[in-house]
């Protein structure tokens, strides 16, 4: 039920990222991998809701609770891509990565999402 991801946070110290898993599990090595679309047949009916309604990101508050992550902030990626980073990309790794972000904030039910859980 809980799903846990290595994520990168502030200056590029590695965590251990908390969500409710809302995939079957091993997604990641299925279908598109990393990449999800919406309506994916690898989200689970109750995952599905709990991503809707943005639940899924609730155990992200023990991160917080951890000193890992804010709650406002870019949210933290997984180490593939932040290897691919640009320098200028790499200037997200200098705040706390956050619960919520512009990204979010900015219509992120038209943005693919990226990293399977």
């Amino acid at each position: 039920m809980l799903y846990r991801q290595q994520r990168v946070g502030l200056d590029g110290r590695t965590f251990e990222i908390l969500k409710l898993r809302t995939m079957i599990e091993g997604a990641e090595r299925v279908g598109a991998g990393l990449a999800i679309a919406q309506g994916d047949p690898r989200i689970t009916r109750v995952g599905e809701l709990l991503r809707r309604l943005s639940l899924d990101e609730l155990p992200n508050l023990v991160n917080i609770l951890r000193g890992e992550m804010s709650i406002v902030g870019p949210r933290p990626t997984i180490p593939a891509q932040v290897a691919q980073y640009s320098e200028r990309q790499r200037a997200r790794l200098s705040v706390k990565p956050g619960l919520t972000g512009w990204a979010q904030v900015q219509g992120r039910a038209f943005a693919p999402v990226v990293g399977a859980d």
